[in-house]
Protein backbone atom coordinates (compact mmCIF):
# COMPACT_ATOMS: atom_id res chain seq x y z
CA UNK A 1 0.00 0.00 0.00
CA UNK A 2 3.00 2.34 0.16
CA UNK A 3 2.78 2.99 -3.57
CA UNK A 4 -0.93 3.70 -3.20
CA UNK A 5 -0.16 6.18 -0.41
CA UNK A 6 2.13 7.97 -2.86
CA UNK A 7 -0.83 8.71 -5.14
CA UNK A 8 -2.67 10.50 -2.33
CA UNK A 9 0.51 12.29 -1.30
CA UNK A 10 1.09 13.50 -4.86
CA UNK A 11 -2.55 14.60 -5.22
CA UNK A 12 -2.31 16.58 -1.99
CA UNK A 13 0.26 18.82 -3.70
CA UNK A 14 -2.09 19.79 -6.54
CA UNK A 15 -3.64 23.29 -6.68
CA UNK A 16 -6.60 24.00 -4.37
CA UNK A 17 -9.16 23.69 -7.18
CA UNK A 18 -7.91 20.25 -8.21
CA UNK A 19 -7.82 18.98 -4.61
CA UNK A 20 -11.36 20.26 -4.07
CA UNK A 21 -12.51 18.30 -7.13
CA UNK A 22 -10.88 15.10 -5.86
CA UNK A 23 -12.11 15.29 -2.28
CA UNK A 24 -15.35 17.31 -2.58
CA UNK A 25 -17.67 14.33 -2.08
CA UNK A 26 -15.70 12.55 0.63
CA UNK A 27 -12.33 13.00 2.35
CA UNK A 28 -11.85 9.22 2.03
CA UNK A 29 -11.37 9.34 -1.74
CA UNK A 30 -8.45 7.11 -2.74
CA UNK A 31 -6.02 8.18 -5.47
CA UNK A 32 -4.17 5.29 -7.12
CA UNK A 33 -0.60 5.78 -8.24
CA UNK A 34 2.31 4.18 -9.99
CA UNK A 35 5.89 3.67 -8.86
CA UNK A 36 7.36 4.64 -12.22
CA UNK A 37 5.16 7.12 -14.07
CA UNK A 38 6.22 7.67 -17.65
CA UNK A 39 3.27 9.50 -19.13
CA UNK A 40 2.14 13.04 -19.67
CA UNK A 41 -1.07 14.90 -18.95
CA UNK A 42 -2.39 17.76 -21.06
CA UNK A 43 -5.32 19.99 -20.07
CA UNK A 44 -8.02 20.42 -22.72
CA UNK A 45 -11.31 22.30 -22.82
CA UNK A 46 -13.15 19.13 -21.79
CA UNK A 47 -10.73 17.95 -19.08
CA UNK A 48 -7.43 16.11 -19.38
CA UNK A 49 -5.74 13.94 -22.01
CA UNK A 50 -3.33 11.32 -20.66
CA UNK A 51 -0.76 9.48 -22.72
CA UNK A 52 2.08 7.18 -21.83
CA UNK A 53 2.64 3.84 -20.12
CA UNK A 54 1.90 2.81 -16.57
CA UNK A 55 2.96 -0.81 -16.21
CA UNK A 56 2.02 -1.20 -12.51
CA UNK A 57 -0.75 0.66 -10.72
CA UNK A 58 -1.31 0.19 -7.01
CA UNK A 59 -4.80 0.67 -5.60
CA UNK A 60 -6.58 0.82 -8.94
CA UNK A 61 -9.43 -1.35 -7.64
CA UNK A 62 -10.01 1.04 -4.73
CA UNK A 63 -10.00 4.33 -6.63
CA UNK A 64 -13.26 5.87 -7.89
Amino acid sequence: MAIAYGGDLFASQLPDTERATLWKDTPDTFVCGTANPSGTARRTDGGWVLSGRWPWISGVHHAP
